[in-house]
C-alpha cells in the first residue's frame, strides 16, 4: 500500500469511527475499506477548487517581493489586452510559505512549490513535468527542483511558457469534459455546416441557416451591485476557400464585420455588432494547426454601432479542406461588470471541440 493511500486510509476511517452510528453509505465504505478489493485512489481524492486563472504559489515568505516573484509577475501576470478595459491579468498568484501548506486542506488545481537551497549549486535544463491529482482530482502540482535563488530564476526565465502551456492545455482539457453533445443543436450544425460542437448546459438555438447559426446562453450574476446579465454567443459561417490571404487577420475581420452588419443586430435601430478597432483594443493572432487543419484564431474586442454594448470575443477560422472552404467558429461573451478571462476559456473549449462530418 502507497503512503499516500494509506494516509487516505487513516483520514477516512477515522472520519467514519469518531461518529456515533454509521449509515448505509458510511456502512459500505467501511466494507470496501475492510475488503481485498483494490481502491482507485483517485475515487478517495476531493474535487481540486474551481478557481482556474489561479495559482497558489509555496513559497518561503523571505522571497515573496524579491527576484523570484518579480519573475513570476513578468511570466504569469500580464495584461489581457484582447479584452474590453479595464483589462484583466493571464494568471492571479497567491502565496503561502511551505509551513502552512497541508495538501489535503490546500486543494487549488494549479500549484507552483518551490524548495530554494541556497546551498545548492545544482542547474536543471530540463522541464520538470507536473505531479497530477496528488491531493485533489484534477490538480496540477509544479514542484521546481531545489536551487539555490540564482538558478531558479533562470528555469523560470527558460520554463515558464511551457508552464503556461501546460496549464492551459489542462484547463482547457477540464472544460470540454464539462460540455455536451447537444443533439437539437448539432442537428442543424450538421445540416448547414457540416460540423458538430460540443456546448455547456443552458445554451440554446437562436437561429440557423446555411449562412450563419448562432447559439446563445444567459445567466444572471450577483456582485456588490446587483444582478447584471451575462451573455455567451457562438457564431458559425463558412465561405469558399480561394485564397491563401484569407488567413490574415485584416481579411478575416472585414468578413466578421461584413457578416455581423448584416446579422448580428443591436437592441436599437441602426445598431449592429462590429470588432472594435484602437489603440486601447488590440486584436491578436495565431496561426496554428488544430485536428489536422490549418487555421487562424483571432482575438479582440466587440462593440455595436450605435450602442454602448461591447465584449470580448475569439475567432478561429478553419480551413477544411475535403470541402475546399473556410469556417469561422466565434466565441463572445458580454459581461460588462465582470472578468471577461474564465468565460473566454469556455468560448476557446467550445470553438475547439469542432468535428467536422465525414463525407
Amino acid at each position: 500500500m502507497t503512503i499516500k493511500k494509506s494516509i487516505l486510509y487513516l483520514i477516512l476511517l477515522s472520519f467514519l469511527l469518531i461518529g456515533a452510528s454509521c449509515d448505509t453509505k458510511d456502512n459500505a465504505i467501511i466494507n470496501l475499506l475492510f475488503s481485498n478489493e483494490e481502491i482507485d485512489d483517485a475515487a478517495l481524492l476531493p474535487n481540486s477548487k474551481n478557481n482556474l486563472g489561479e495559482i497558489l504559489v509555496v513559497l518561503n515568505k523571505n522571497y515573496w517581493d524579491g527576484r523570484i516573484d518579480s519573475k513570476l509577475s513578468e511570466h504569469f501576470c500580464n495584461e489581457i489586452t484582447t479584452t474590453p478595459m479595464p483589462w484583466g491579468q493571464e494568471f492571479d498568484l497567491k502565496y503561502i510559505d511551505p509551513k502552512g501548506f497541508n495538501g489535503t486542506i490546500n486543494t487549488d488545481n494549479m500549484i507552483l512549490f518551490f524548495d530554494i537551497d541556497n546551498q545548492s549549486q545544482k542547474k536543471v535544463t530540463s522541464f520538470y513535468h507536473p505531479l497530477k491529482d496528488l491531493y485533489a482530482k484534477n490538480q496540477l502540482i509544479f514542484e521546481i527542483p531545489s536551487m539555490n535563488e540564482e538558478n531558479v530564476i533562470a528555469y523560470l526565465e527558460r520554463y515558464s511558457d511551457s508552464i503556461k502551456k501546460t496549464i492551459n492545455s489542462k484547463y482547457q482539457s477540464w472544460l470540454t469534459n464539462r460540455l455536451n453533445f447537444n443533439t437539437s443543436i448539432n442537428k442543424y450544425l450538421n445540416k448547414n455546416h457540416k460540423l458538430s460542437l460540443l456546448t455547456p448546459p443552458g445554451m440554446k438555438l437562436l437561429n440557423s441557416s446555411s449562412e450563419i447559426t448562432m447559439l446563445g446562453k444567459t445567466i444572471i450574476k450577483n456582485d456588490d451591485y446587483g444582478d447584471h446579465e451575462i451573455q455567451q454567443r457562438i457564431f458559425v459561417y463558412s465561405y469558399p476557400y480561394n485564397d491563401q490571404a484569407l488567413f490574415t487577420q485584416k481579411k478575416q475581420i472585414n468578413i466578421r464585420d461584413s457578416i455581423c452588419k448584416i446579422h448580428v443586430k443591436g437592441r436599437l435601430e441602426n445598431s449592429y455588432m462590429t470588432t472594435a478597432k484602437d489603440k486601447d483594443r488590440p486584436i491578436e493572432s495565431t496561426v496554428q494547426i488544430h485536428n489536422n487543419n490549418y487555421s487562424l484564431e483571432t482575438r479582440g474586442s466587440w462593440r455595436v454601432i450605435n450602442d454602448r454594448m461591447g465584449g470580448a470575443f475569439i475567432s478561429v477560422a478553419i480551413h477544411d479542406q475535403a470541402r475546399n472552404r473556410i469556417v469561422t467558429i466565434e466565441g463572445n461573451v458580454y459581461a460588462p461588470n465582470f472578468s471577461k478571462r474564465e468565460f473566454i476559456r469556455e468560448m476557446e473549449a467550445i470553438v475547439y471541440s469542432y468535428q467536422f462530418m465525414s463525407q
